[in-house]
C-alpha cells in the first residue's frame, strides 16, 4: 500500500459495544493496560521502551510510550494494527528481525489505550520512510456514536519524522482515567521489573526505562543491582535428550556441576524415560537475610529484606515475560510447596532436615512456546494446565532446590571447624556481641595504620602487613561469626527434631495400642460371619463372593495387626537396651514381618546366605532393626518398575578383622552413578508422590550409615550388582562389643 496516498482517517473493525467491552471493561487496571503496552513495543523488536509519566497524579495528566521498534507502514496500520483481534501473532510467532517469539494478547493490547486515556495519539514510522505516520484517536467517540464502527473515524496525517530515531512507535496518552499516586507508580515500576526475569542479561537487547516527574527517584532503566550478595546461584537446564544438569556457585567462587539423566533423577519413572515439559532453563539466586551476609558491599539489609520481601519466590518466564500468578509474592500462590516444605521441616542449614524458605529465593524459570508446546495456557490465562508437562517442571525445580540444599548443607559441614561458645539462652547475644566488639577491633586498627605516614621511616613491609592483617582479621572473623550464628540454628534444629521423633514414638505406641483390640473385634465379627455363611447348604453366588470377601478381610485384619506389633515392639523397653543381638535372628524376623507385603508384590527372597558362624554383637536391637527395615523399604521402592524381583541377604564374620559383615541386594533398577556419591547424605531423596513432587525426608540411608559407624563400621554401595539393582554391604567391627561362641563357653 502506497503510503504517498494517504486516506484522511482510518476505523477499527469492530463495533462501539465490543470496542467498549475489548479495551476499558475488559483490561481490569490500568497498571494492566501499561504492560500491555510495553509487550507491544517488545513484539515490534525494539531493544528500548520509554515509560514516561507527565503530572499524571493531576486530572489532565500524561503517559508516553515510546519505543524503537520497527515501527508501521500503511499497510501494517489498515490490515493489522486496526484490525482487533487479529491473527497476525498466531500466523506469525516470531518477530521478523530478532526471531522473539510474540508475546501480546493477540492483537488487543492497543485498546489498552481505551482503559487508560480518553484521547491518543500514535506516531509510526519503519526505518525506510521520508515521513511517519500519525493517527488520533479519541475514544469518547464509542460512548457517543451508535452503529457500525466504520461510521467512527480517526484522522490519519503525515508527521517529519523524529530526530535521531531511524523507526519505532510513540504512543502519547491524554485526558487519563486514573488519577496515579506514588504508591501506583511503585507498583508499576516493580511489575515492569518483573516483565524481564531478574539478573537475566540475555534479555539485554530489551531496556525498559522508565520516567516519572512526580518520582524522580525511580527514573532510569529498571534494574536491580542484587545478585552480587546472593550466598548462592543456581543455574539449572533440561536438554533435548532429557538430561538434567545442575551448575551451583558459591559467592565465594565455589562451583559445584552434575549431571543427571531424568530417569537417575526419579525412582517412580522408566531408567530411559524423558521429561513432558521439554527443554528449559532455570536460574535461582538464594539469600541469606542477615546483615553479616552482605560484606563489604553498599548494599543494606533493610535493602535486602525490602528486595527479598517485593521478589521472592520463583517465576514462570515464557519467551521472557512473566506466566502469572507463579511466585507472585502477593497472593497466596505457593505452587512448588516452598512454604509447606519449610513448615514440615524448619531445621537450620546443619540439620538433616534443611529446607530453604521461600522468601530466601528469587528464581526464574524459563520455557517457550516452541520449545515447550505442551505447557499450555489455561483458557482464563491464569497460569498453565496442570498436565504431566507441567508437574515434571515442578518437580525438576524441586529437585535443583533439593540439590542446592544438600550443597549448602555440606558446604557448612566442611566448614565447621570450632564450636560454639558455651550455650546459653543469650547466644545469640553473645555472637552480637562479638560482632561488635571485632567491628571497634578492626575500626581501631585501621585508624592507627593510617596515622603511620606514608613514605617514612615507618613505611616498612612491616607495618604493610599490619595493614593487610587487619582486612584478615575482619574477613576471617566475620565468618566464623557467620558459622556461629548457623551453628545456633543446628542446635535449635536438634532441640526440633528430637521433639519430632518424640512425638512420632508417642504416636506409634498409641496406634498400636489403639488398634490391638478394634483388631481383634473386627476379627472376631468376621470369623463369625464366615462360620454362618459356611453353615449355608444351598449354592448361592452372592453367598460365596461374601466368604470369599471375609477370607479377603481377615488378610486385611492380619496385614494391620502386624503393623500395629511391629510399631509397638519397635518402641519396646528392650529395644533401648543394649544386649547381645544375633543379626541373623534379627534379619528373619524382619523378613516374616514383611512377608504379606513381599508375597503381594511377588517378591522372591534368598536369605541361605545367612553364616551360622556370625556371632552375637552387644548392640541395641533397634539399631540393627533400622539396618535391616531401610534396605528393605529402599528395595521395595526400587523394584517397583523390575518384572522379576528378587532380594538377597548374606551374612559373614570376618575373623581376620573382627568383624560382622551384612550384604543385601535387590533386582531393583540400581543406583545411577552420578548419586553414588550423594545417597547417604541427609536430605538426599529421588522419591516422589502422586503429584510428582519429592517426598521422603532422605533419611533413611542416612540413619543407616550413623548407626554402623557408632559400631566402628560402616556402609557402602555398588550401583548395580548381579541381580540387577544396588548391593549395600554393611559392617560392624566393634571387638569389644562381639561375642563369640569360643568366649561364651
Amino acid at each position: 500500500m502506497d503510503d504517498n496516498k494517504l486516506p484522511e482517517s482510518l476505523t477499527f473493525r469492530v463495533s462501539p459495544r465490543t470496542m467498549r467491552m475489548l479495551g476499558r471493561e475488559n483490561i481490569s487496571s490500568p497498571l494492566v493496560a501499561v504492560l500491555e503496552l510495553v509487550k507491544n513495543s517488545y513484539d515490534a523488536d525494539a531493544g528500548k521502551v520509554t515509560v514516561r509519566f507527565t503530572d499524571a497524579s493531576k486530572k489532565r495528566g500524561e503517559i508516553v510510550i515510546d519505543d524503537n521498534g520497527e515501527g508501521m507502514d500503511l499497510q501494517d496500520l489498515t490490515e493489522k494494527w486496526m484490525v482487533i483481534s487479529t491473527d497476525n501473532k498466531l500466523k506469525a510467532r516470531k518477530t521478523r528481525e530478532k526471531k522473539r517469539i510474540k508475546v501480546g494478547e493477540k492483537g488487543i493490547g492497543r485498546l489498552a489505550m481505551d482503559r487508560l486515556c480518553d484521547r491518543a495519539i500514535v506516531t509510526t514510522f519503519k526505518k525506510d520512510a521520508e515521513q511517519a505516520l500519525q493517527l488520533e484517536i479519541d475514544w469518547r467517540k464509542y460512548e457517543k456514536e451508535a452503529g457500525q464502527l466504520q461510521e467512527v473515524s480517526h484522522p490519519l496525517k503525515h508527521v517529519p519524522k523524529p530526530e535521531g530515531k531511524h523507526s519505532g512507535t510513540r504512543i502519547h496518552l491524554f485526558g487519563l482515567r486514573d488519577v496515579w499516586n506514588k504508591e501506583e507508580y511503585r507498583k508499576l515500576y516493580s511489575e515492569l521489573s518483573l516483565l524481564v526475569p531478574p539478573f537475566d542479561y540475555t534479555m539485554a537487547d530489551f531496556v525498559i526505562n522508565f520516567e516519572c516527574n512526580e518520582l524522580p527517584e525511580l527514573s532510569g532503566p529498571v534494574s536491580n543491582p542484587l545478585a552480587e550478595v546472593a550466598e548462592y546461584k543456581l543455574e539449572s537446564g533440561i536438554d533435548a535428550d532429557g538430561l538434567i544438569h545442575h551448575r551451583l556457585t558459591h559467592r565465594s567462587g565455589e562451583v559445584v556441576e552434575e549431571p543427571y539423566s531424568w530417569g537417575a533423577a526419579f525412582s517412580d519413572v522408566l531408567p530411559t524415560a524423558k521429561p513432558a515439559c521439554g527443554s528449559l532453563k532455570f536460574t535461582l539466586y538464594f539469600y541469606l537475610r542477615e546483615s553479616l551476609s552482605l560484606g563489604e558491599t553498599s548494599i543494606k539489609r533493610a535493602e535486602l529484606v525490602k528486595f527479598l520481601d517485593r521478589f521472592q519466590g520463583i517465576r514462570i518466564y515464557r519467551d521472557g515475560f512473566r506466566v502469572k500468578p507463579y511466585g507472585d509474592p502477593t497472593t497466596d500462590e505457593d505452587w512448588l510447596g516452598l512454604y509447606s516444605r519449610r513448615v514440615r521441616s524448619p531445621g537450620g542449614v546443619g540439620s538433616s532436615g534443611y529446607r530453604i524458605a521461600a522468601n530466601q529465593v528469587v528464581g526464574s524459570i524459563f520455557i517457550s512456546y516452541e520449545d515447550n508446546p505442551k505447557l499450555k495456557d489455561q483458557t482464563n490465562r491464569e497460569g498453565l494446565i496442570d498436565n504431566l508437562a507441567f508437574r515434571d517442571l515442578q518437580r525438576f525445580a524441586l529437585q535443583g532446590i533439593q540439590f542446592l540444599e544438600l550443597q549448602r548443607r555440606d558446604r557448612h559441614s566442611r566448614q565447621k571447624n570450632q564450636g560454639l561458645p558455651p550455650e546459653t539462652v543469650s547466644v545469640r547475644e553473645v555472637i552480637s556481641e562479638s560482632r561488635k566488639q571485632l567491628t571497634e577491633v578492626v575500626q581501631e586498627l585501621r585508624a592507627t595504620t593510617k596515622k603511620i605516614p606514608q613514605g617514612s621511616l615507618f613505611d616498612s613491609p612491616e607495618i604493610e602487613n599490619l595493614r593487610v592483617l587487619t582486612e584478615r582479621i575482619e574477613k576471617v572473623s566475620s565468618e566464623k561469626l557467620r558459622t556461629g550464628e548457623e551453628a545456633v540454628e543446628d542446635a535449635e534444629t536438634e532441640r526440633q527434631i528430637l521433639m519430632s521423633l518424640s512425638t512420632l514414638g508417642i504416636a506409634m505406641a498409641t496406634f498400636g495400642h489403639e488398634t490391638a483390640q478394634a483388631v481383634n473385634n473386627t476379627r472376631n465379627r468376621a470369623l463369625r460371619i464366615g462360620n454362618t455363611l459356611n453353615n449355608e447348604m444351598t449354592s448361592d453366588p452372592v453367598v460365596d463372593k461374601m466368604k470369599a470377601d471375609v477370607v479377603v478381610l481377615l488378610k486385611a485384619v492380619g496385614r494391620i495387626e502386624s503393623w500395629g506389633k511391629f510399631a509397638l515392639d519397635r518402641i519396646s523397653r528392650d529395644k533401648r537396651t543394649s544386649v547381645l543381638v544375633n543379626v541373623n535372628q534379627v534379619v528373619e524376623e524382619i523378613f516374616e514381618i514383611f512377608a504379606p507385603v513381599f508375597d503381594r508384590r511377588k517378591i522372591a527372597i534368598d536369605a541361605k546366605g545367612l553364616s551360622h558362624t556370625v556371632p552375637a554383637i552387644r548392640a541395641f536391637r533397634i539399631d540393627i532393626e533400622s539396618v535391616l527395615i531401610n534396605f528393605v523399604t529402599n528395595a521395595l521402592e526400587a523394584m517397583r518398575f523390575s518384572r522379576a524381583r528378587q532380594i538377597r541377604v548374606r551374612t559373614q564374620y570376618n575373623t581376620s578383622l573382627g568383624r560382622i559383615e551384612l550384604y543385601f541386594a535387590d533386582s531393583g533398577r540400581g543406583i545411577d552413578q552420578s548419586n553414588m556419591g550423594k545417597i547417604f547424605n541427609p536430605l538426599f531423596s529421588t522419591r516422589v508422590d502422586k503429584e510428582k513432587k519429592p517426598i521422603g525426608t532422605g533419611m533413611g540411608l542416612a540413619i543407616v550409615k550413623n548407626i554402623t559407624q557408632s559400631y566402628n563400621g560402616d556402609v557402602l554401595v555398588e550401583g548395580k550388582c548381579d541381580l540387577g539393582g544396588a548391593e549395600f554391604y554393611a559392617y560392624f567391627s566393634d571387638k569389644r562389643n562381639i561375642m563369640n561362641k569360643e568366649s561364651e563357653e
